[in-house]
């Protein structure tokens, strides 16, 4: 389907703000992933039974973006850990001229720093996103993110 001048620009700043994401993450930058979605976005994270993801005592569903940075900054941005994520192009469903919605394949690795094998996990999974258009801008924001685990290898 022929997509317009507007909707192709949409699609490029998704796509580099999704990166900025991915890279903010890998690199322990979780001090510049606010920037990339609305306070009021969701994330929500589910195995692959469908129940939501629960571990550290904790359940993976952030109802705010405030939620969700907290979680980062005592999780990713506070422990010895190593991660990859890498994505693949993205199906994209232009709802209206300000909403987006885009389907991702993701592939990730991580594991802690001090060991090459246990704690590892080689994982694939499906992110369901919204993206919203900031108003008076060119610029688009996360506001809703489900992670959805397909596939996992988890060393013990």
């Amino acid at each position: 389907m022929a997509t317009t001048p507007q909707q192709q620009t949409a699609e490029r700043i998704i796509r580099h703000n999704k990166l900025r994401y991915l890279h903010c993450v890998d690199g322990g930058k979780i001090d510049e992933l606010q920037e990339l979605f609305l306070p009021s976005a969701s994330f929500t994270f589910y195995e692959r039974d469908g129940s939501v993801v629960n571990k550290f005592g904790l359940e993976w569903h952030f109802a705010s973006g405030a939620a969700y940075y907290a979680f980062l900054q005592a999780s990713v941005g506070a422990q010895p850990y190593q991660m990859i994520h890498m994505i693949d192009a993205g199906l994209f469903e232009h709802v209206s001229d300000d909403e987006v919605r885009v389907v991702w394949t993701l592939f990730y690795k991580s594991g802690p720093l001090d060991s090459l094998d246990k704690g590892h996990q080689d994982c694939g999974a499906r992110l369901h996103e919204t993206w919203k258009r900031v108003p008076g801008k060119d610029d688009w924001l996360l506001a809703r993110m489900e992670l959805r685990n397909i596939y996992a290898r988890i060393v013990e």
